[in-house]
């Protein structure tokens, strides 16, 4: 018996060179050469624990642990000024130019200050097996599903879709599988800037716009059934895998919300 697989989003941090370099962090702790998933190996694109653990580095090696106890953690001149220093704007703000900063801290706030100070990334896992389908920088793109009310077409719903692209998925071949399942026609449009839309992201991407107000029902075909509502038949037994919490399903304020059996 065949399991069904999912996708999900793994949240990923890099630490910047100039902190790797003022915390003097080995190349292997950096790169995440020993990382559980082999495409992730190398490539910078660190776990939390992974996070924590270069951390930890420069605490044991800097002889930082509070005599205390484990609970807190003691700052050097070189970890404040990391976790803890302003800017001149900030400075100038607080009308400040000393600042009153800590000795001592508790050991589970320097973690979250420290991973606040770099650079988020992503991982588009494939389950099960957690395959890393996908390493990416920035927060996870969204499938915009924009249903909206097109005048002077006797105020006819239209469905858009965009950014589909982004996970692996075909346009064209997502555009006859909607329109088989929901009996709905659909255009394909590379320029929707040229017809009053918003710019698409990236070239070479298309929006599709459906008949009707299907936003809900392809919120329920892309996800699989993990987001949405939606009692169509056509919405069940897609293949499609994208995460949760990836779709923004947009309802312009003229469109009618639909009632619920």
């Amino acid at each position: 018996m065949s399991t069904k697989t999912k996708t999900a989003i793994v949240s990923l941090y890099i630490i910047p060179p100039r902190i790797a370099s003022s915390l003097a962090l080995p190349d292997d702790l950096v790169l995440t050469e020993d990382a559980k998933a082999p495409e992730r190996r190398g490539t910078g694109f660190l776990t939390k624990p992974e996070v924590r653990d270069c951390l930890e580095h420069y605490i044991a090696r800097e002889s930082l642990d509070d005599e205390t106890g484990a609970a807190e953690i003691r700052l050097d001149a070189t970890l404040c000024d990391l976790l803890y220093g302003r800017s001149k704007k900030e400075r100038a703000a607080a009308r400040d130019n000393r600042g009153d900063y800590p000795t001592r801290v508790n050991r589970k706030d320097a973690h979250e200050v420290f991973l606040k100070k770099l650079d988020c990334a992503h991982a588009l896992v494939e389950m099960p097996g957690s395959r890393v389908v996908k390493l990416e920088r920035g927060a996870p793109p969204k499938i915009i599903i924009d249903v909206t009310t097109l005048r002077g077409r006797r105020n006819k719903n239209v469905t858009f879709v965009r950014h589909l692209e982004e996970y692996e998925i075909n346009p064209v071949s997502f555009a006859n599988d909607v329109s088989k399942r929901f009996a709905t026609s659909a255009t394909i449009d590379e320029d929707p800037k040229h017809n009053g839309r918003e710019a698409l992201k990236k070239k070479n991407y298309v929006e599709i716009g459906f008949q009707g107000n299907i936003g809900e029902e392809l919120q329920v075909l892309l996800t699989g059934g993990a987001e949405g509502r939606s009692g169509h038949g056509g919405a069940k037994g897609g293949s499609y895998k994208v995460p949760k919490n990836v779709i923004d399903l947009r309802l312009e304020k003229r469109v009618s919300a639909r009632r619920r059996p």
